[in-house]
């Protein structure tokens, strides 16, 4: 019996875990295979993802003697992101491709349970599942509000009482030989988890199969400078604004990168130019975030960001929102000049955090986090 323990489920339930090959979902599988729960797997792939999580699904696969059906979903992603001018967020069309595959599979496959490798780190998805259900619960309803779920099949999230700490020491202590991509993920500076390097385009900037693929490769060589530094690092396009974490070696990424055959425009990462305090933030924004359409996109996945639910009230580049406990403020004050005005009566976050929260969201460093007095 494992040292990790997960809810029981009902011993004629045919479960199908998606496993992406990253450490949340091994971490899940390991434990499933270990608290003697049946299931298979269903891993998805495509032309401009990592190959690392798919080799490490399928050694992973072959070791616990797991059934591992992969889809290509190449076909679908060109569908989606190059037909049109695609300015939002990729991952959610992402999900929804893999989400809804994984449903039609599960039904024609007669599977009763879905599980997914979520993990208690993830506050955005924990703050959808609350606010979908009213509370959190190991099986639920909850999966993708693009997606019909049937009635005959439920969700399962084993792990939402463990962190990221705990999924990658589970995984070590049982596969060492287990890598990483070490890129940033879509969630900077809060935990680690891989990811896609299609979600590192600049909101704004339209999808072509050159970028994709470029994304890729130029992605896949800041995992490799990554690994060697033990840190994660990652590279935006076409900005080619580079993030690492810890902050401090985006220009030697850079050099990483330029030395491995990489043909960059940009001479050095953007330098520190900001101060850390509460609560007014003092941005200039990207070229390719100017348009208003960008703007509202950006700020809602800021507010996202921060936990709160609602809707922003946009007014040409002014945007509001307000509730029980916080108000903001998003005032356009030049071109490419913007400030937000975060108010509440207790402090909500701490300052690191919004300032992390600004690069993740932002893509810029030329901010300010200033003290701001009503």
């Amino acid at each position: 019996m494992s040292d990790y323990q997960i809810p029981s489920i009902h011993k004629g339930s045919k479960v199908l875990l998606q496993l992406s090959g990253g450490k949340d979902s091994i971490a899940c599988m390991i434990l499933l295979k270990e608290n003697n729960i049946k299931f298979d797997a269903i891993h998805f792939t495509h032309d401009y993802c990592y190959s690392l999580p798919t080799s490490m699904a399928k050694k992973a696969c072959d070791i616990l003697g797991v059934q591992l059906n992969i889809v290509d979903i190449s076909n679908e992603i060109d569908n989606t992101f190059l037909n049109h001018r695609f300015i939002e967020r990729p991952c959610r069309h992402c999900k929804g491709i893999m989400d809804r595959i994984t449903v039609d599979f599960a039904t024609v496959n007669d599977y009763s349970v879905i599980c997914v490798g979520d993990i208690k780190d993830d506050k955005t998805l924990i703050n959808r599942i609350v606010n979908a259900e009213g509370n959190l619960k190991y099986f639920s309803r909850y999966f993708n509000k693009s997606v019909s779920l049937p009635d005959s099949i439920s969700i399962y999230r084993p792990l939402l009482k463990y962190d990221s700490e705990q999924t990658e020491r589970l995984v070590l202590s049982r596969f060492p030989w287990f890598k990483r991509v070490n890129d940033t993920g879509d969630k900077y500076f809060e935990y680690s988890r891989e990811g896609c390097p299609l979600q590192f385009k600049d909101y704004g900037a339209a999808y072509t199969k050159d970028m994709m693929y470029k994304l890729k490769h130029l992605n896949t060589l800041c995992g490799e400078y990554a690994s060697l530094m033990g840190i994660r690092a990652s590279i935006h396009l076409p900005s080619e604004f580079i993030i690492t974490i810890p902050k401090g070696y985006e220009d030697e990424c850079r050099r990483y990168l330029l030395t491995h055959g990489a043909n960059l425009q940009s001479i050095s990462s953007e330098h520190k130019d900001y101060t850390v305090n509460r609560i007014m933030i003092d941005l200039n924004l990207n070229n390719s975030m100017r348009d208003t359409d960008i703007i509202k996109i950006v700020c809602d996945r800021f507010i996202e960001r921060l936990g709160i639910t609602g809707d922003i009230e946009f007014y040409d580049k002014n945007g509001h929102i307000s509730n029980d406990f916080v108000t903001i403020d998003f005032v356009s004050v030049n071109i490419g000049g913007f400030l937000i005005f975060i108010t509440s009566q207790k402090l909500l976050w701490k300052p690191l955090f919004i300032e992390n929260l600004c690069i993740e969201i932002f893509h810029t460093k030329k901010f300010k986090v200033l003290n701001y007095q009503i």
